[in-house]
């Protein structure tokens, strides 16, 4: 896959709803349908009644461990590859407590837009024969102006920017980027988090929130977003919860004390930033949003990216914040 998210959404699917999973593969529909005629028309192309297939799925299920149903569905699973690092390193942690023997390598950078680059290390070398890059600077100062190659330093932070190798297509990809060394004949990278950007100065590093959140919610943290509200002047934390319990009040109270010992969070609160405030939003898979989208675009699966990727709020649609 091109990332972990994709992946662990597929397994959490297959683990909670197997039963109803089962139900529509022997059917060849999909019994609670609530998308639209459009989506709705090109899903049932793919739907085949598979009797078989089902019964199989069913006894894979009666296991209580996740590695022996995945192994009784594909015997010859032995690893997932798939991006681990930067944004999707949340899901990855997730989805490695599901697997005993087998592995989740990222030995070969996936993204939708085809193998980048290979592991080098502990970080990985950009691979200069599969297309033309460019690097936005990602600073408080928001600019539309790349950089080459030769101009990057290391140490900084840059999105990556690809031109495909025929040059049909430019775009940004939403990858960031950590330069550890630089020259003609090499490029080796690690893979980060965005950090957090608001009233022109850095609130606080990606990697370094993500620790303060999961240390201040726990296992029950099951996905979030964290974006600069520009009228409030603070950060709102979206979280969805693995159960049901937890107050809003409460964790923003005790996100915001654990917060206050980040130098950078400390500063920001110092230059006029509010207090931060949490927001409990329902539990949905990320996937319908997924397949909507990917299927109104005509696009390659993992083409979108987990929720704790997008940067506004605004732009999660309505399914994600109330069933």
């Amino acid at each position: 896959s091109s990332n972990t998210w994709v992946v662990f959404n597929y397994l959490e699917l297959l683990f909670k709803r197997g039963a109803e999973l089962c139900d529509d593969i022997a059917a060849g529909n999909i019994k609670n349908n609530n998308n639209s005629e459009y989506i709705s028309r090109e899903l049932a192309v793919w739907n085949q009644p598979d009797a078989k297939r089902a019964d199989e799925i069913r006894e894979a299920l009666k296991s209580s461990e996740p590695e022996e149903i995945l192994l009784k569905i594909w015997p010859n699973l032995k690893r997932v590859i798939a991006r681990s690092s930067g944004n999707h390193n949340f899901y990855a942690k997730k989805l490695k407590k599901y697997f005993k023997n087998i592995k989740l390598e990222f030995s070969d950078f996936v993204t939708p837009f085809g193998i980048i680059a290979k592991q080098d290390g502990d970080n990985f070398k950009l691979d200069y024969d599969n297309g033309f890059y460019e690097f936005l600077p990602v600073t408080h100062e928001k600019t539309i102006n790349t950089l080459l190659v030769s101009e990057v330093k290391t140490g900084n932070l840059y999105e990556l920017v690809l031109t495909n190798i025929d040059g049909l297509y430019r775009m940004r990809t939403g990858i960031i980027i950590k330069p550890v060394k630089v020259n003609a004949d090499e490029f080796c990278f690690e893979e980060c988090m965005r950090p957090y950007i608001g009233d022109n100065k850095i609130i606080i590093n990606g990697e370094e929130f993500e620790q303060i959140l999961e240390a201040c919610i726990g296992d029950n943290l099951y996905d979030y977003l964290a974006s600069y509200n520009k009228d409030a002047k603070r950060l709102d934390v979206y979280i969805e919860l693995a159960d049901e319990n937890g107050v809003a009040e409460d964790y923003s109270a005790k996100l915001e004390s654990l917060l206050n010992n980040n130098l950078n969070y400390a500063k920001a609160r110092e230059d006029g930033l509010n207090a931060c405030k949490v927001i409990i939003i329902d539990k949905e898979t990320n996937l319908l949003w997924c397949d909507m989208l990917r299927i109104k675009h005509n696009a390659p699966a993992g083409c979108f990216q987990p929720m704790h990727n997008v940067e506004d709020i605004k732009l999660i649609p309505l399914l994600k914040l109330y069933n």
